[in-house]
């Protein structure tokens, strides 16, 4: 890609998001998880209510799984942005010449 340079500032404004989203499902979403969704509905005595108690429990698990992998993804995304801005550094440091 001609003319297109890379920037380091603008790869650390991105690892501030990815990392702001990763505060966010650990501070937020993963703890209601835990709390009041975790416990399932009363759906009380219904002819369907056992079907629903299982299509609940079938969504939350399906959230809860969507919800690590989102998690996971977004923790790779910021090591490999670590690891961009290290390497960036030094590939700097090492083209510098030295007067």
């Amino acid at each position: 890609m001609a003319g297109v340079k890379f920037s380091d500032a603008a790869l650390t404004a991105y690892q501030l998001k990815i990392r702001e989203q990763i505060d966010a499902i650990e501070d937020v979403i993963i703890p209601k998880l835990k709390g009041d969704l975790a416990v399932e509905p009363a759906f009380g005595k219904f002819p369907q209510a056992v079907q629903a108690g299982a299509k609940y429990r079938e969504n939350y698990d399906k959230a809860w799984q969507d919800i690590q992998k989102l998690r996971n993804a977004l923790k790779a995304i910021d090591e490999s942005a670590t690891t961009t801005l290290k390497n960036y550094g030094k590939a700097e440091d090492d083209n510098t010449v030295k007067q």
